[in-house]
């Protein structure tokens, strides 16, 4: 949904879960998830790779092996993970980095404009004392 959203396409009040997001777009295509529908159809016959992101059904055995037999064995690795519990430090680690380089270039960002809000004013002030001068 982030796709659609970061094209331009506006969205509505958000229903549904994580999961299994509401489609709310005020699109006739996106919203009756015929466009959802399309992609699932096409993705078995075009070999790429694809991330399943669908929590409940890929940790459900039934919906698992019935998604996974619309990809053939032949033109896919089907490779299922599922991963919980307290992650590494090393993963901590590296979300906290990657965070506090975010906040420290969105910081960097906001002083460069201050700075330069700053200059600018100190500019204009001065060209306003040579003109009263």
């Amino acid at each position: 949904l982030e796709w659609a959203a970061s094209s331009g396409l506006w969205r509505g009040k958000q229903t549904g879960s994580n999961d299994k997001p509401g489609f709310s777009f005020g699109l006739p295509g996106m919203d009756d998830l015929s466009v959802q529908k399309v992609l699932s159809a096409v993705a078995p016959v075009v070999p790429r790779n694809y991330v399943v992101m669908e929590v409940k059904a890929n940790l459900l055995q039934t919906e698992r092996k019935q998604l996974l037999s619309r990809f053939s064995a032949d033109r896919f690795k089907r490779t299922a993970c599922v991963v919980m519990g307290e992650p590494d430090a090393g993963f901590k680690k590296r979300q906290v980095d990657q965070v506090l380089q975010a906040k420290q270039a969105k910081a960097d960002t906001q002083w460069r404009v201050q700075k330069s809000e700053k200059a600018r004013k100190k500019a204009a002030e001065q060209k306003a004392k040579q003109l009263a001068e």
